[in-house]
This record gives structure tokens, sequence and C-alpha cells, in this order.
């Protein structure tokens, strides 16, 4: 098992080079977007294809995995929706942008170059981000789209929506390039050895690249707010570093009693929020201010947290 250091040194590194390119402005905010879409369009699903093809199918005990991260993100998701609204006093579909940002964790540029790094780790981890994308994508779209009093519902209705939410997030290339890979692996398909070795030089900048993009988003997120909100981080912040991550945890571990997807459940939901729920608040908008202030606030200190995490479940 790879130690702490060796994990999260050139992680941190990286992480620190984005952040550093941002407070010199070397890169704004216009580059820091084609960045992460270059990451999450591209590079991301070489890297992802290129893992799965080669790694073992799916086993019965991911339906104890995936039953335990449901459970958990249902109570979590239910838990943020009423603080959201009795504690920040915000809207239906405020609420549903502080609920995804309390939910989404940073899966695509910072929980997938760790998963990568230890062995056993990626194959659960990419099954729970298709879980993700699917519902908590749907529940926050269905949110932030609910009518106003006196207001027609959206086209389709908020079912409708949330289901096409849902149908988008998962044909995002990540979710494909799992699903291929999921498929290749089952088939006991061998890629030719120049395709190998493509994906592997390829998909080797995902991780790096990615990191990068969030240390971006770390420097450039405070300068697009005038003002960031300390209120959602002390109501919602626990929620997402503390209580999901915990009752995920004990749920998949009275499920399957496996430490590999204990470990992997504490991981992906412990990671701090991601940044697609600024882009998704942003594009509803609703609550943008709060959420860049969770995404901001919620990086730095989920930096620490996952550290903390990792020393514990990789024992040093």
């Amino acid at each position: 098992m790879p130690s702490v250091a060796l994990i999260l040194t050139p992680l941190f590194a990286s992480i620190g080079l984005g952040a550093l390119s941002g407070f010199l402005r070397i890169f704004g905010s216009a580059e820091a977007r084609i960045l992460s879409r270059f990451v999450f369009l591209i590079a991301m699903p070489v890297a992802v294809l290129d893992f799965m093809q080669a790694t073992e199918p799916p086993g019965p005990a991911y339906a104890g995995l995936m039953a335990g991260y449901l459970l958990a993100m249902l109570v979590s998701a239910g838990l943020a929706f009423l603080l959201s609204r009795r504690l920040l006093g915000l809207t239906t579909r405020e609420a549903g942008a502080a609920v995804f940002a309390t939910i989404c964790g940073n899966a695509v540029f910072l929980g997938l170059p760790i998963a990568f790094s230890v062995p056993g780790w990626a194959p659960p981890f990419l099954i729970l981000m298709i879980l993700e994308g699917i519902f908590v994508f749907a529940i926050g779209t269905a949110l932030m789209t609910w009518p106003l009093p006196g207001e027609a519902p959206p086209r389709g209705g908020v079912l409708g929506t949330a289901l096409g939410a849902a149908w988008r997030a998962v044909r995002n290339p990540i979710v494909v390039a799992t699903l291929i890979g999921l498929g290749l692996a089952v088939l006991h398909a061998e890629l030719p050895e120049a395709a190998s070795g493509f994906l592997d030089l390829f998909g080797g900048i995902a991780g790096p690249a990615g990191l990068f993009v969030l240390g971006l988003y770390v420097a450039i997120l405070p300068r697009q707010q005038k003002t960031l909100s300390p209120l959602p981080l002390g109501v919602l912040l626990p929620v997402k570093l503390v209580l999901f991550p915990a009752l995920t945890g004990l749920f998949v571990w009275l499920f399957t009693g496996d430490e590999t997807f204990t470990a992997v459940a504490l991981l992906f939901t412990g990671l701090p929020p991601a940044v697609a729920s600024v882009v998704q608040s942003a594009h509803y908008r609703q609550y943008e201010n709060g959420t860049a202030a969770l995404v901001t606030g919620g990086t730095v200190v989920g930096l620490a947290t996952v550290t903390l995490l990792l020393s514990v479940l990789l024992g040093g």
C-alpha cells in the first residue's frame, strides 16, 4: 500500500502550481474553463477507459456498495435541504443548489487521481461516480427548477427535467468511458498494443491537469465573488465532510463488510464540493454566492480532511 506522503505530495504540488498560476494571473477564468473541459471531456475519459479495460468487472458485492451510498446520499441530501430552508432561509430552488454543492464531491479533479494511486480503489470509485452523476444531478436539477407558487411547471414537469438531467449525466464522457471499459473487461478483450500505448500516454496527463485546474479555481473563485458568506460553510460543510462520509462508510460496511469498499466510500463522499456545483448554480441562477463560498472554503478545508482521512485509511 503506498504511503500518504507518496500520494499527496505530487497531488498537492500540482494543486499549488495551479493556485500560484491563478494568483499571478498567468491563467484566468476563461483558461480555467477551457482546461476543465479538456480534462473532463477528453483526458480523464481516456484515462478511465485505459484503466477499466484492464481491470476485473464488478461482482455481486458491488450491490452493497451502491445501496450503502444511495441510502446515505438520500439521508444527507434531505438534511442539507432542511438546513438550507430552516437555517439559511433559502427558497426551494436555492436549497436545490445548496444540496447539490453539499452532496456532489470533486471526484474528477481530486478523487480520481487519488483512487488511481491505491490498488483496488479505482473500480468501485468509478461505480460511485456513475451513481452520483445519475441521482445527484437528477435531485439537484429537480429542486433548482421547482415551480414557484402560481408558476407553471417546466416543460415536461419537474420529473421530466430531473430525468433529462440524469440522462445527460449518463452520457458524459467519463461515464461512457467507464461503461466501454467495463464491457471490454467483461469480454476479456485485449486492445492492440499501439492503442494501449496511446491510452497510457494520453491518459497520464489527466490527473496532473485536473489537479492544476482545481488549483486555478481555488485562486479564481474568490475574485469572481465580491463577498463569500461564511454562513453556508458553518451549516452545510459539516454535512459534506463529516456526516455524509460517516453515514456512507457505516452503511457500506454493514452491507458488504468489505474494507476496500468502505475505504473508497469514505474517500468518495469525503471529497470537497465539486467545481461543477458553481457551474450548475450559475446555469440555473440559484444561490451562486453561497455555492461559490462552499466550493472555495470547502476545497481548502477538504484538502486537510482528505489528508487526515487517507492517513487513517492507509495506516500512516
